[in-house]
């Protein structure tokens, strides 16, 4: 079912957060703050089985000029497992 948009409530909302591409490389992760350490098995099982349609987008918070992992490192570190090791975007 879809809805017109002149009854749709939220067409004028703006979300209090905005979604972006960051590079892997640029993301830090806080553990003594937000993060617990990773733990190796879990990115393993995430990263063999990995699937975009499913997978949450990392929660991240800009600070002080970094950009704070608060959730979703093990997700982060199982997409970095399955493309090599390698950062990415």
């Amino acid at each position: 079912m879809r809805l017109k948009d002149n009854n749709n409530p939220f067409i004028h909302v703006n979300p209090p957060y905005q979604l972006m591409v960051i590079h892997s490389s640029k993301l830090v992760y806080p553990r003594e703050l937000y993060q617990r350490g990773v733990e190796r098995k879990r990115v393993e099982l995430i990263a063999a089985h990995f699937n975009e349609y499913v997978a949450n987008e990392p929660k991240v918070s800009f600070r002080n000029g970094q950009f704070i992992v608060t959730d979703g490192q093990h997700t982060i570190e199982g997409r970095i497992l399955r493309n090599g090791g390698k950062d990415l975007p």
